[in-house]
């Protein structure tokens, strides 16, 4: 009864790592287009792109003139006094009006009304600076959406193909815990009977003990990584059935005409050094002066008569009487202004700015070596891995074969307990590697594929039938 739970147990094992039974197998390429959709970090890369792009919209708005309308109604007294002034605590119009001998509190309405345009017109470069700076710095977030695109596309894929890999070694080792289970059970009978000793019986329950902690381990990772895949697709729940055709089949093509310098994170430290050289240019440009046209019209509107004067008291207090305008001004002229301290100002941070664009040059050039390295790397992987699903059959192979005899020889009296173990071992060990083969090649691959930056070179084949 003891051995039959085993084996339920066992059964059971495997099934919760398979996934339920008609759950809809996830494919690799559904995994990867989910994950771009739903991934928190590519939302905020777009929120950073659609700020960029707003950015570079006021960049340009800037360049509209200031029009400035103004409309002042009022009421109060114009009774002038020799001499300079200052309102306390305000900054304000002072009244304006013939002065009087004594104080006079005869009082009108008055108004005064605005139009007036400020536009630099010519800016020597300034402007257009800042212009190209916000254009670098779109073209910047872009490059950063779509290197973190590619980045998760491959994370997600490698997560993808762990996983698989995973849950083949969890099914290998609740299959070799069949096993060891099988080989106690037979170890009993025969030690009951006298034909083993009894401390083979102790043997065969601990390497039992041995298998079952190793399905424990090979659940608990497959686990993790379901986990793990579940956060990059942002999904409910843990638990996929995957596409177990990578365990059988290899890719096809392993050459990509992509040049390593179109690599999206390539494109991208390209994109920080054209904005650091943006940021370099309108740092320098902001000392260089400008030339504004200006323009003014004035309307002027008063109670107070033209002739009016203390001792005349030519004035209306009625609203209308004060506050038509019967006075106009206008005004227009261009001005060029200077900043003389702007040079001296922007040392610092011209300085800054040329040193942060020669910091990515060097950013960018330890980034291309290090793909290059992996791509050199991941070539060796791929003729290493191909050897490697070429030789895995006859393992597997001579390793169920020797098994089987070690077996039949321990049932006869032929062979040592120690020595079917140490053959059950290498059938494990045998039917893991099987696992682990073609998804191998298929990481080897993917590894290619991240370093040249030419996704397409895994994808289009992952996809084939």
């Amino acid at each position: 009864m003891n051995r039959l739970v085993m084996l339920i147990l066992a059964s059971a094992l495997v099934a919760s790592v398979a996934g339920p039974a008609r759950a809809e197998t996830l494919r690799l390429e559904d995994a990867v287009s989910r994950a771009r959709s739903r991934y928190r970090s590519l939302a905020v890369k777009r929120h950073e792109l659609a700020a960029a792009e707003a950015r570079a919209t006021g960049a340009r708005d800037a360049y509209l003139p200031d029009v400035t309308a103004a409309a002042q109604q009022s009421f109060g007294t114009v009774n002038g006094a020799f001499g300079p002034q200052t309102p306390i605590g305000f900054q304000g119009i002072s009244s304006a009006g013939p002065t009087s001998s004594a104080q006079s509190w005869s009082s009108a309405f008055g108004a005064n009304y605005l139009f007036a345009v400020n536009w630099e017109l010519f800016t020597f470069g300034r402007i257009d600076a800042r212009i190209a700076l916000a254009d670098a710095s779109t073209r910047r977030a872009t490059a950063d959406l779509e290197q973190e695109k590619f980045v998760h596309g491959v994370r997600v894929a490698s997560a993808y193909l762990e996983l698989l890999v995973a849950t083949q070694v969890a099914r290998v080792a609740a299959a070799n815990l069949e096993r060891a289970v099988a080989v106690e059970s037979s170890v009993e009978a025969r030690a009951r009977t006298g034909l083993v000793p009894a401390v083979d019986l102790s043997t065969a329950s601990a390497e039992v003990s041995r298998a079952r902690l190793s399905v424990v381990d090979a659940r608990d990772r497959a686990q993790r990584l379901a986990t793990q895949l579940a956060v990059y697709l942002d999904a409910p729940s843990a638990t996929f059935e995957l596409d177990e055709s990578f365990l059988s089949r290899a890719p096809s093509r392993f050459v990509t005409a992509v040049s390593i310098a179109n690599s999206p994170q390539l494109r991208f430290q390209a994109a920080r050094i054209d904005e650091a050289e943006a940021l370099s240019r309108a740092t320098s440009r902001s000392i260089r002066p400008g030339l504004a046209l200006v323009g003014a019209y004035h309307m002027r509107a008063s109670g107070f008569e033209f002739d009016y004067t203390p001792s005349s008291g030519r004035y209306s207090s009625g609203y209308l009487d004060g506050v038509l305008p019967d006075r106009s001004n206008f005004i227009v002229g261009l001005t060029l202004s200077w900043n003389l301290m702007s040079p001296l100002k922007n040392r610092g941070p011209n300085a800054a700015a040329e040193e942060t664009a020669a910091s990515i040059r060097s950013e960018q050039a330890l980034v291309e070596s290090q793909l290059q390295n992996e791509t050199a790397l991941a070539d060796a992987r791929i003729e290493n891995m191909r050897e490697f699903v070429r030789e895995v059959p006859r393992q597997l192979s001579a390793a169920a074969a020797a098994y089987e005899q070690k077996k039949a020889l321990y049932d006869n009296g032929l062979a040592t307990l120690v020595e079917v173990q140490q053959a059950l071992y290498v059938l494990s060990r045998a039917e893991v590697d099987r696992s682990a083969a073609y998804v191998g090649l298929w990481q080897a691959l993917l590894q290619k594929a991240a370093a040249a930056g030419d996704f397409e070179l895994f994808s289009s084949q992952a996809r084939q039938p």
